[in-house]
């Protein structure tokens, strides 16, 4: 796996990051991880929609070697937004709204 940082690994960082607004593609949950700190940060997952697989440890190795907790989270690339609130913006800057 090419390995360009648009990840972040670890039970806090991801909750953290989910809390602060951070767009992600999808969280891999090492299988069998189960504490009252994933418990919690699978909550916030399930809340926000954020797609999620369960995979062997080895996956989560091959992506960091760092102690990754059991957890590593796929951060988007790009910030989505509604298409209502960009309509939106664009009036409140007194232009007209072109979306292809």
């Amino acid at each position: 796996m090419k390995k360009d940082k648009n990840y972040i690994f670890g039970i806090h960082p991801v909750s953290e990051a989910i809390k602060s607004g951070r767009e992600m593609n999808k969280i891999l949950f090492r299988q069998g991880l189960k504490n009252d700190s994933v418990s919690a940060l699978f909550k916030l997952v399930r809340q926000y929609n954020i797609p999620f697989q369960y995979v062997p440890i080895e996956k989560l190795n091959r992506i960091t070697t760092a102690n990754h907790q059991g957890v590593i989270a796929f951060l988007s690339l790009i910030e989505y937004k509604n298409i209502e609130e960009i309509v939106q913006r664009t009036y409140e800057d007194g232009r007209d709204p072109f979306v292809l």
